[in-house]
């Protein structure tokens, strides 16, 4: 079972995002190939977050990034 949870934030960054499950298995960054069903998920991860890393938890792991929070640009 995957735990997600994005509140709504605003401010100044980073905001730090956890992705907890109860897979042992660490991922690896890799390159899907184009008929490939999964495998792009921290291809997406790395190319946007500033940082981001894995951690084992007694009950699985957590993989985290940060990203960097942007104040929207006034309207008119």
């Amino acid at each position: 079972m995957i735990n997600n949870r994005v509140p709504t934030i605003t401010g100044e960054g980073p905001m730090t995002v956890e992705v907890t499950d109860s897979g042992t298995h660490i991922p690896q960054l890799r390159h899907a190939e184009s008929g490939d069903e999964s495998g792009r998920g921290l291809l997406l991860v790395d190319a946007l977050a500033t940082d981001w890393g894995t951690r084992p938890t007694d009950d699985g792991k957590t993989v985290w990034f940060m990203v960097p929070l942007k104040q929207p640009e006034p309207l008119g």
